[in-house]
């Protein structure tokens, strides 16, 4: 039996799903993860939006989403999020950005969390 997969997706810096949105592209880029939803234990959105983001992420049932709730500057929150979201992010066993400006937040989660 392949071990459980447990997939965080890290938003480049000052990203939101309601970015996404506004720029047209949110149905696009959560195309991918409704096909993987199936084959992943547990789906983690780390987001710089606010408490909105959990409505746009129901097209991805299962999904959960880790906002900046504390509206902290983006520069902060990519520092702080893996500690504000700690005991959410445990078990994570696979990290993945989209973009290079927001590996720092994703190589601190991934050294965290195994």
């Amino acid at each position: 039996m392949p071990a459980p997969i447990r997939l965080t997706v890290v938003f480049s810096r000052g990203m939101s799903l309601r970015g996404w949105q506004q720029a047209g592209i949110l149905d696009r880029e959560l195309a991918l993860y409704q096909r993987l939803r199936a084959h992943l234990d547990q789906l983690t959105f780390v987001t710089y939006g606010g408490a909105d983001e959990q409505a746009l992420a129901a097209a991805v049932p299962g999904a959960h989403v880790l906002c900046n709730r504390w509206r902290l500057p983006a520069n902060v929150y990519s520092v702080l999020a893996p500690v504000l979201h700690g005991a959410a992010l445990l078990g994570t066993t696979h990290v993945r950005t989209n973009q290079l400006n927001g590996a720092w937040m994703a190589a601190r989660i991934a050294r965290q969390t195994k």
